[in-house]
């Protein structure tokens, strides 16, 4: 329409108060409308669009602000949480993410964030606190009675616990390989040898007929060499370790452990090629630097394990 027009001057000279009236409410809709859509965006729209497109330390900042303002928003917490383990604050995550699972809709998944960070950072009972919560609500959550057999197992102050939810877990979904993890730790803490042996050789079995993720058969490569040493053969146990490293160079539960083992039977320049090999395959691997700057050190190499820290 054109800002001005003479020929409609004498058409308004003759509209009626009704018409003046209508007009006057048109123009003030329509710059209600204007302004409205000059506001600027709901910043916890805006910090939800950062996180589905990967930007959650983008998203920190904006979230740090909004749970001042929104302190009973579950949504709110749930994002801030995810962004600081995001952004490698897992102990900072902690306070939001317990505040969001107070927020019936967000319970699941602030709780199974927060005990993968409890799980990764070793606080066992934490994540079995925050798994029971999860528990009561949906006793046969499989994800939930997974996680809460690693953190028994691995915490091994009530194997029998972890060995009930690992059997559980394997009776609700027999192929989630994953639970005959805890369930030989418990068994090996219950002293049931035996039946640990026959779980693993199983769980093989089953890993190869399933086609396992590799962090599974890492972790299957890595107990069968665990087992092989508790066995007394060194000859067996050097060769597995061997294969395991050539195999899963950079994970952390077959390098780990196989630094361990070279460690205790005196083979320090065997522990630092592990972890020189799980270096060159994971530069950022924040434990593999570490670890191989402290065996440097120890080796008398205390400049390269500086330079390797400094780097």
């Amino acid at each position: 329409m054109d800002v001005y027009n003479p020929s409609m001057i004498p058409l308004l000279r003759k509209r009626s108060p009704f018409t003046t009236t209508v007009g006057v409410l048109a123009v003030g809709l329509c710059l209600t409308l204007v302004l409205a859509a000059c506001d600027p965006a709901d910043p916890l729209d805006t910090a939800r669009q950062q996180q589905a497109a990967g930007d959650l330390a983008g998203s920190l900042e904006p979230l740090r602000e909004l749970i001042v303002e929104r302190p009973e928003d579950g949504e709110v917490a749930y994002l801030y949480g995810r962004a600081l383990v995001a952004t490698g604050q897992p102990s900072l995550a902690t306070w939001p993410l317990r505040r969001a699972m107070e927020d019936p809709e967000w319970l699941m998944p602030a709780a199974m964030q927060l005990a993968q960070v409890a799980l990764a950072t070793g606080n066992f009972n934490e994540a079995i606190d925050v798994m029971t919560r999860v528990l009561e609500e949906h006793p046969e959550d499989v994800t939930a009675l997974l996680f809460r057999a690693q953190a028994q197992a691995h915490w091994k102050r009530s194997p029998e616990k972890a060995l009930a939810d690992a059997e559980r877990v394997l009776e609700l979904e027999p192929d989630l390989l994953e639970a005959y993890e805890p369930l030989i730790l418990a068994l090996l803490s219950l002293g049931r040898h035996d039946e640990a042996s026959e779980a693993l050789a199983e769980a093989g079995e089953r890993l190869s007929a399933l086609e396992g993720s590799a962090r599974s058969l890492a972790w299957h490569c890595s107990t069968s060499a665990i087992f092989a040493s508790e066995g007394g053969d060194l000859e067996e146990t050097r060769e597995l370790w061997r294969g395991c490293l050539e195999e899963y160079p950079s994970d952390p539960t077959v390098v780990m452990n196989a630094v361990q083992f070279y460690a205790a039977n005196g083979e320090p320049g065997r522990a630092v090629e592990a972890l020189r090999g799980a270096v060159a395959q994971a530069p950022t691997g924040r434990e593999f630097r570490v670890a191989l700057a402290s065996w440097l050190r120890a080796t008398g190499e205390s400049a390269e394990g500086e330079a390797l820290l400094r780097e």
